[in-house]
């Protein structure tokens, strides 16, 4: 009998299941020598996941039988900690004073306590440290007299690491290094560690890169197995089981920095006046087959990490770069989908086949964008491809209307643009243009997204969903409060619909802090992420959705590319599909686009900071984009940046109106909110902390000047808002 997880949780889960340990637990359910390894590892995953607990003695049980919780450990920045549950039960959110003596990545075990949070989550206190994180940290080295050690940037490691005795000669004063816990213990000096590389001076913009990879733990290289593997992927132009789509005219639309282009579309008229959208994605999973290295290794990296200057990709170059690659002018292998639609754009139908195309042009965002402002000087190969060009605009147009009536969200939130130069030093900051060439592409990839979750439900295919639930009443009645007269209206039992969101973003879309507003809608809501069961997504507003067009970049599309084509090769006779394990995947993909996620967002800040350090003194105008207590964030300029401002340099007594979510000055009745504008001086840059202190012009005149480019301000304002180093968090 073949070991399987839910084989053990179905064994676990019996009445009659007396706790045991490892040997034990094999033994009742008969697992044989030779897979008792296997047996090992299928045992410890489930922990991993908090599935199944380790409890005293070492005896396997289901949390829920000792009122329990066991799961990995997430610290937020703000000093508060998150555990994923198994299945689709809430985080349990876990308050700062909870936590106890764990760390961002230890196993815990965590008591309910009955009560929610503001957000509905349930609330919990660690009551046990199951497993301790071992490993290496990212921090800078202090001496404090006599004593050395590494104040660590990760912010889930809450104290200061001290090490045994003075280190190599190599390593100077606030130094970058990696750091190895070799005992932990409770208090001040509790945690004791070794330092086993040292990166360097941080004030070199490269080291940005190399202190990313290393707090992130991100794999830049790949092994020689796995390169070698992709050495030898080769195109095979089978057209027994592939359309020979070569004569189809398509093309690809990128930004004109991209390297890789995954997806391809066209679009043709037929007889009934209707017409046939094709996608076509590159075949990323005829060259990556499961079990071989070059699939353990993308399934470990679960998605390629996108910074500024350079990508750690999910794949080699050969397969992400080369032959995966539409490239123009070259014959490629890849999945397409056939979309129908009418003369109004609403779906008739679709199909799926394995082919191989030939894309006719490598168009840009701003070649397309030229096409459709009239501007073809400017089009470049665009201009070949006009007439298509309009049909596919006015089919774009069609489905964003479609899309807004069903009640999708449609955010308005501009993103940051970072240019730096060789030296990966910042030379320009700015926001991307927000064009409708973006947008085409965009709708066409929802579309072809959509149709594939329809195609996989229908059929009960065991695929990774893309889920995304609705957020907390709670949360979003708050929000409501902050824009004067404006409240998110409920449906029935509180339940919060997406037209009903929908409705309010549309009411506050031409006020001047719009973006603001729409930035923290989108904080209120949960996040999407991968599941084996599908629950439909609110932002979409669709019952059925996935991710399928980018294979060479995330592993959910790649898995489901596997699955679709075996689907396809079934009705052929030429096998069957057996998948395990998908809740596992759903959840180990979800944490590792989060990982890229946080780690691009600090690339950028970093990035921002140290371009803003040149401006310490300076004054610019600005727009409130968020209140505290002690104090409010500004947005600078068209830097697309923010900084602090504490109110303690303000010569009044401030309120916080919480139900307004603004600050009111007691004796001048000032106001500050979401969208106030606002003068403000720069007044010192914490690159390193990421953190900008400003100071509010006032009557011509500004309060506290920095005077250089200290750190002594940004130490004070991060106690003021409840972030000092030595209480620091990250999710």
């Amino acid at each position: 009998m073949k070991i399987t997880r839910e084989k053990i949780l179905s064994h676990i889960a019996k009445t009659t299941y007396q706790p045991g340990k490892m040997k034990e637990l094999a033994k009742t359910m008969g697992v044989t020598q030779a897979d008792y390894r296997e047996f090992r590892q299928l045992v410890k995953g489930l922990v991993r996941e908090g599935a199944l607990m380790r409890g005293r003695h070492s005896r396997y049980m289901q949390p829920s039988t000792i009122d329990q919780v066991v799961g990995r450990l997430k610290v937020h920045i703000r000093g508060f900690g998150l555990l994923a549950r198994s299945g689709d039960s809430s985080d349990v959110f876990i308050q700062a004073r909870d936590l106890g003596e764990a760390m961002d990545g230890d196993l815990v075990g965590v008591a309910l306590t009955g009560a929610s949070s503001r957000r509905g989550e349930p609330l919990g206190r660690v009551t046990e440290i199951v497993e301790q994180v071992q490993g290496e940290f990212l921090g800078t080295y202090r001496v404090r007299g006599r004593r050395h050690l590494v104040s660590p940037d990760e912010a889930g490691v809450n104290r200061d690491i001290f090490l045994d005795g003075k280190p190599s000669d190599g390593v100077k004063e606030g130094y970058k290094v990696v750091v190895r816990i070799v005992e932990r213990d409770v208090g001040y000096d509790g945690l004791r560690g070794k330092i086993i590389e040292i990166l360097g001076d941080p004030d070199d913009p490269k080291l940005d890169f190399l202190s990313l990879v290393r707090r992130f733990d991100l794999q830049v290289d790949f092994s020689d197995a796995v390169q070698q593997e992709a050495e030898q992927a080769r195109i095979d132009l089978d057209l027994t089981r592939r359309e020979d789509l070569r004569g189809l005219s398509c093309c690809t639309i990128d930004p004109d920095e991209a390297k890789d282009f995954d997806d391809a579309i066209s679009i043709e008229k037929i007889e009934n006046g209707h017409r046939v959208l094709g996608v076509h994605i590159a075949d990323v999973s005829h060259f990556v087959q499961e079990g071989t290295e070059l699939d353990k290794e993308a399934k470990d990296r679960a998605t390629s990490v996108y910074l500024l200057d350079r990508v750690i990709h999910m794949l080699p170059a050969r397969i992400a770069a080369d032959i995966c690659t539409l490239a123009p002018g070259e014959d490629r292998l890849a999945m397409s989908i056939f979309i129908e639609v009418d003369a109004n754009g609403a779906l008739v139908d679709y199909r799926i086949c394995e082919s191989v195309i030939h894309s006719a042009g490598r168009l840009t965002y701003g070649q397309v964008q030229s096409v459709f402002d009239g501007r073809l000087e400017d089009a470049g190969p665009a201009v070949d491809f006009t007439d298509d060009l309009a049909l596919m605009r006015q089919l774009a147009q069609q489905r964003t209307k479609i899309r807004l009536e069903r009640g999708a969200l449609d955010f308005a939130i501009d993103q940051a643009r970072v240019v730096v130069d060789e030296e990966s030093r910042p030379i320009a900051l700015g926001r991307y243009p927000r064009w409708e060439s973006h947008r085409l592409i965009e709708e066409f990839m929802l579309l072809a997204n959509e149709c594939v979750a329809d195609f996989a439900q229908r059929r009960q295919l065991p695929v990774l969903y893309r889920v995304h639930r609705p957020p907390s009443s709670v949360g979003l009645v708050e929000l409501g409060g902050i824009v004067s007269s404006l409240r998110v209206e409920l449906g029935p039992d509180d339940e919060v619909r997406p037209k009903d969101l929908q409705l309010f973003l549309r009411q506050i879309a031409d006020r001047k802090d719009a973006p603001l507003i729409n930035k923290l809608v989108l904080k209120a809501m949960s996040r999407a992420e991968y599941t084996s069961g599908n629950s439909g997504h609110f932002g979409l507003a669709c019952s059925s959705y996935l991710h399928f067009t980018s294979p060479i970049r995330r592993y959910p599309d790649l898995w489901v590319h596997r699955v679709i084509k075996r689907f396809i090769a079934e009705e052929k006779g030429n096998g069957a599909i057996e998948v395990e394990g998908l809740l596992g995947l759903g959840r180990w993909t979800s944490a590792r686009e989060r990982r890229a996620e946080e780690a691009e967002r600090i690339y950028i800040k970093t990035k921002q900071m140290r371009y803003m350090e040149q401006f310490v003194g300076e004054q610019f105008p600005g727009v409130v984009s968020g209140v505290l207590r002690g104090g409010f964030f500004v947005q600078v300029g068209d830097f697309m940046v923010d900084g602090f401002c504490l109110l303690r340099d303000l010569d009044d007594y401030f309120i916080m109106d919480e139900k307004r979510h603004r600050l009111v000055g007691r004796r001048s009745g000032r106001v500050f909110e979401l969208g106030t504008p606002v003068n403000v001086v720069v007044a010192d840059v914490d690159w390193a902390a990421r953190e900008m202190d400003l100071v509010l012009v006032e009557d011509g005149e500004s309060g506290k000047r920095g005077k250089g480019k200290g750190k002594s301000k940004s130490k004070s304002k991060s106690k003021s808002k409840g972030k000092s180093k030595s209480k620091s968090k990250k999710r």
